[in-house]
């Protein structure tokens, strides 16, 4: 239903624009680095968590840079 939602319609059509594109990639690159610089250690995680962690706030800002 959901690949449905983002493929056709109103949704679908507002994420392709090079506009929407563009801010969402820049959105995530300023939360990792501001995470990376600011706010990496000052709670302490361990476990899945740390990795999620790494994936949410390393990796996909990584990724969105690479797109």
């Amino acid at each position: 239903m959901v690949r449905g939602l983002v493929s056709g319609g109103r949704l679908g059509h507002w994420v392709r624009q090079p506009e929407v594109n563009t801010a969402l990639t820049v959105y995530i690159l300023v939360v990792g680095v501001v995470y990376q610089t600011v706010l990496r250690g000052l709670v302490p995680v361990a476990g899945w968590g740390r990795m999620a962690d790494d994936i949410l706030h390393g990796l996909v800002p990584l990724r969105a840079l690479g797109f």
